[in-house]
């Protein structure tokens, strides 16, 4: 014979039950990292770079970043944050995050108009930019290095994600 459990442990094992749904999902990286081929050639530089630029790459945690992934995209690249300089002043610019996607720039701006909600958007030199907020944006100033934003633009010429059509940088608070 069932006994049957009291309201208040139902409920302690219901929230300790979320809890660790949702430890578990802070604890999985942003996205997943392109693979290298593997027959990777010694003798073939950029794939080369985009090898060591890939390994040194540092996935923060997804709970750790505004935007959110790109289904399917691949990390190909991290930078951290750093000091930079502008006339006198010195700031330091937010660490990025960027991913490449087999899907076109199109599509993944229509992905960013409906998952980022409350993000301002422009398009500035041939790329989409969103960043949080209504403050003004540039790329080309300050704004650009110290503003959460998501850039995306044709992808560049990549061997470790030869089908890329659609490069996105994402940059965060830490």
């Amino acid at each position: 014979m069932m006994m049957p459990i009291p309201a208040r442990t139902a409920l302690i094992v219901a929230l300790l039950g979320a809890s660790a749904d949702q430890a578990h999902s802070q604890g999985r990286p942003f996205a997943p990292k392109a693979r290298p081929p593997a027959d990777a050639a010694a003798n073939d530089n950029l794939l080369q770079m985009e090898i060591r630029s890939l390994e040194a790459a540092t996935v923060p945690m997804r709970h750790l970043v505004e935007a959110v992934p790109y289904p399917g995209a691949l990390v190909v690249q991290t930078i951290a944050a750093a000091e930079r300089v502008s006339g006198e002043e010195r700031y330091e610019s937010l660490p990025v995050i960027v991913l490449f996607s087999s899907d076109p720039p199109d599509r993944v701006v229509d992905y960013y108009m409906e998952n980022l909600a409350g993000w301002s958007h422009r398009v500035f030199l041939s790329s989409d930019y969103f960043w949080m907020g209504e403050e003004e944006f540039s790329p080309l100033d300050i704004s650009g290095d110290v503003m959460a934003s998501v850039q995306i633009r044709d992808a560049r010429t990549s061997r470790l994600v030869p089908d890329a059509q659609t490069e996105i940088r994402i940059s965060y608070y830490p």
